[in-house]
């Protein structure tokens, strides 16, 4: 694809814990960015889908919400240590997820989280490279998660441990995406568009940078 890669800035932490970066609301926050389909065409408002980063000392945490949504959510917050990872998530639910790692763009080598509304969650290893995708799903993570349900919308909150990807750097390439199963590629969402085709989100090649 020929669309620019695009760039988020991390905003400093204005919260002390996973409960309080839930309440946050992205779509009313000054530095959010609002995912489009894979071909870089805007998402009809009503499944809007927006995220915002923020950094502390431990830190990457990156805020969704998410509208639209056909999976029938509880009402309050799931908390951060209410569930456990779900392998192959991504083939069982809705999601939101996060690709990130240092250089990743040239390396091929992130690290993968996924969320569900109902907290269910994933976080992998991955390598892209001309063989092909590998993701280890066992690698250990701090990776913690907190999901809040309001008025037919759901936020998800995601706590990326700077341990998980080598320590904190000044820039990170990454993307940012949603997933709705059963919708085909009209149901494929992202931050930097990738373009269509068999594991369109693996292209580490159409990375934006987080700075």
């Amino acid at each position: 694809m020929t669309l620019p890669l695009p760039s988020v800035r991390l905003a400093p932490a204005p919260f002390r814990v996973l409960e309080e970066a839930v309440c946050i609301d992205p779509a009313r926050f000054p530095a959010r960015a609002l995912l489009k389909t894979v071909d870089g065409v805007g998402v009809p408002e009503p499944l809007a889908t927006y995220f915002c980063c923020f950094r502390d000392e431990k830190c990457l945490t990156v805020v969704f919400s998410v509208a639209g949504s056909s999976v029938p959510g509880p009402s309050g917050l799931i908390g951060p240590a209410e569930t456990v990872r779900t392998p192959g998530l991504w083939d069982l639910s809705e999601v939101v997820e996060v690709f990130v790692g240092a250089d990743a763009r040239a390396t091929g080598q992130y690290r993968e989280y996924e969320v569900a509304p109902d907290g269910r969650w994933i976080a992998l290893d991955v390598r892209t490279d001309t063989s092909g995708t590998r993701g280890d799903q066992n690698r250990a993570t701090g990776f913690r998660c907190a999901v809040a349900w309001q008025q037919g919308i759901w936020k998800a909150a995601l706590e990326i441990p700077w341990d998980d990807l080598g320590g904190a750097v000044p820039i990170l390439h990454g993307n940012f995406f949603r997933s709705i199963p059963g919708s085909g590629e009209a149901g494929l969402f992202a931050w930097s568009p990738t373009g269509r085709g068999e594991r369109c989100f693996h292209r580490p090649g159409r990375f934006g940078e987080l700075v």
